[in-house]
């Protein structure tokens, strides 16, 4: 398992810096292919619960709403397109598709679709958009090795029981710390605001993230899955490998506009 997990981080990690770097319509590829995927599982895990989503229109909103960014269309003329689309299926597809899975149609198209938006949104800030989406995840990254490190070793009151038994209280105390250290030493190497703000992201980064983290882990709980998907050897699915994301690209990209710029 480790060795699929260093084999994906080798060819990801890289492949991933590209389409941040470049941004413009291929990192709208790297999130569309994203969001579809993320969309086919959540659908999966749904499906499990006996909630029957429409995944077409889940995919068509996450496609839509990132286009949308692109062409600076009306975020909110298709949000109510989306609404339409649901309530038409919901009357056409009676009883098969039910007021539940058109909450959960309309749930996936925003935790999915949306909040992975914000990272191009961060992408297309006018100053450092680069820099500051790869703090998002160099704050990710360090978040997660040292909170597993500090779990594994000193790990020994539960934070989620219920939720995630193996995840600790000192563990998410790492998690805060490595996040800290990725944020502050990406300070160093390029400053590109007080060293305060680079502190309170990587704060909240780390609180956010294990949030993201727990939160799905509560939705494959609830549906008795161990994983969200296959699809990235090592490391599961696309929400498996991106639940903290979700959380962390929406609160930086919120924070550097309303403290930063």
């Amino acid at each position: 398992m480790l060795r699929y997990r260093i084999l994906s981080a080798i060819v990801g990690i890289p492949l991933v810096l590209a389409f941040l770097w470049y941004g413009q319509w291929p990192l709208l590829f790297m999130m569309a292919v994203l969001a579809i995927v993320g969309q086919l599982e959540l659908g999966n895990i749904f499906r499990v619960l006996e909630i029957h989503i429409s995944k077409g229109i889940s995919i068509l909103g996450s496609v839509l709403l990132l286009l949308a960014l692109y062409f600076q269309w009306d975020v909110g003329q298709i949000v109510a397109l989306l609404v339409v689309l649901i309530l038409l299926r919901m009357v056409v597809r009676y009883p098969e598709f039910t007021p539940a899975g058109a909450a959960g149609t309309l749930f996936g198209v925003f935790y999915v679709g949306w909040m992975l938006a914000h990272l191009y949104l961060i992408r297309q800030l006018p100053q450092e958009g680069f820099h500051f989406l790869l703090l998002v995840f160099v704050a990710n990254w360090s978040s997660d090795t040292l909170a597993y490190v500090t779990g594994r070793s000193l790990g020994k009151h539960k934070l989620a029981p219920l939720v995630s038994p193996k995840k600790t209280v000192e563990g998410g105390v790492g998690g805060i710390l490595g996040s800290i250290i990725g944020t502050v030493a990406f300070y160093l190497v390029s400053p590109q605001a007080e060293l305060v703000h680079y502190i309170i992201l990587g704060i909240g980064i780390a609180i956010f993230g294990q949030l993201g983290d727990l939160a799905e882990s509560a939705l494959k709980r609830q549906a008795g899955v161990k994983d969200s998907g296959n699809i990235i050897p090592g490391h599961g699915g696309v929400l498996d490998r991106f639940d903290s994301i979700l959380l962390t690209a929406p609160l930086a990209y919120y924070y550097i506009k309303v403290f930063i710029l």
